[in-house]
């Protein structure tokens, strides 16, 4: 679910499962190296996708609320948008994009995402951090 096909990657993608809206931006890392190109060099992996995972329903709740309140539908507050409405949900678009972006320049500079899953995968990674934070 949380891997699309390739050909939706470098994409905006969304899917909406029962109350769930899954928002993200797939990317697939180049395989082929060029030989005058040490550009992803160090990846070892072939796709990653930034995701937010939101309550899909939020949009209604908002609005209800709202008109419980008396504020005019499509009003904001100070020109950012109410959690949960269409214009909350393009934030969230906007930030996967950019967030995908930024780590496909790191991956491609120096295999930043293949490090970090590493690490993730790596059992001592739990213990190491939790007792970091326990120290603070």
């Amino acid at each position: 679910l949380l891997t699309p096909h390739v050909a939706l990657c470098g994409k905006k993608f969304e899917l909406v499962i029962d109350n769930l809206r899954f928002i993200s931006y797939p990317v697939q890392i180049p395989r082929k190296r060029n030989e005058k190109s040490p550009l992803w060099a160090k990846s070892e992996i072939s796709m990653f996708n930034v995701v937010f995972i939101l309550d899909a329903t939020m949009d209604k709740v908002v609005e209800e609320s709202k008109n419980k309140l008396g504020i005019p539908p499509g009003q904001s507050s100070y020109g950012v948008p109410f959690p949960g409405t269409r214009a909350s949900f393009q934030v969230f678009r906007e930030g996967a994009t950019k967030i995908a972006v930024a780590l496909e320049h790191e991956e491609k500079r120096n295999g930043f995402v293949t490090n970090e899953a590493k690490l993730m995968l790596n059992k001592d990674y739990d213990d190491k951090h939790s007792s970091q934070a326990n120290l603070s």
